[in-house]
């Protein structure tokens, strides 16, 4: 598990240094690229949490890991540009490592996870790996469950089935007794990021737990 160390966010890398990593990272390994923004940020006005992923027929690994001041994200989109880098968003916060990443750009949306692709298009249609096969959604569902210890996204298809997209446990909603509301928020606020974008680029129905909203 890659953790951050406590006070990265206090000195932001310049958009040379983290393109640098990245393309060493690459080794033309890579069939796409993704800069994704991370979720909590201590002072997001002056650093954000800054992957660049890059996906490979054997998954997607992290081929850069850094906070940068936020403005600098379009240098590095550019000087990536010979990668046609994806940009978006991912679930990493202050300390812990990435598990869920989507694209926010203008191109057809895909989301990924360290495996590979979790939904994507091809030839104007819309595929989900968890059936390997092509869907219409319907209705997107930001969800947590009772006790607080799963929270993720599933899809409503056209036909009438519903399929989990990602779900990620968290075990402390009930191990820790101080863990409460504001937590649950803060740590599953990616739920509700993901699912909203998806909806906006699907043209598709949104339901949030009310435990998120």
């Amino acid at each position: 598990m890659n953790l951050q160390p406590l006070d990265d966010h206090l000195h932001p890398e310049s958009p040379h240094a983290v393109a640098k990593r990245a393309q060493d990272g690459a080794q033309d390994r890579c069939e796409a690229i993704m800069i994704a923004v991370g979720q909590y940020a201590p002072a997001p006005e002056t650093s954000v949490r800054v992957l660049v992923l890059g996906r490979t027929p054997k998954g997607n690994e992290t081929l850069a890991d850094a906070w940068m001041i936020p403005r600098d994200t379009r240098e590095l989109m550019a000087l990536l540009r010979e990668s046609a880098p994806r940009q978006g968003r991912c679930d990493a916060m202050y300390l812990t490592p990435w598990t869920c990443a989507w694209t926010t750009d203008d191109e057809p949306m895909e989301v990924w996870d360290e495996g590979g692709r979790l939904l994507w298009h091809f030839d104007g249609r819309l595929y989900l790996r968890a059936i390997n096969n092509c869907v219409t959604v319907r209705e997107i569902h930001g969800f947590v469950s009772p006790d607080w210890t799963r929270r993720g996204v599933a899809l409503a298809l056209a036909d009438g089935s519903t399929q989990q997209l990602i779900a990620i446990d968290e075990p402390m909603a009930t191990l820790d007794p101080t863990y409460d509301r504001l937590d649950l928020v803060c740590d599953a606020a990616w739920v509700s990021d993901l699912a909203h974008a998806m909806a906006r680029r699907l043209g598709a129905a949104i339901r949030i737990d009310p435990a998120l909203a």
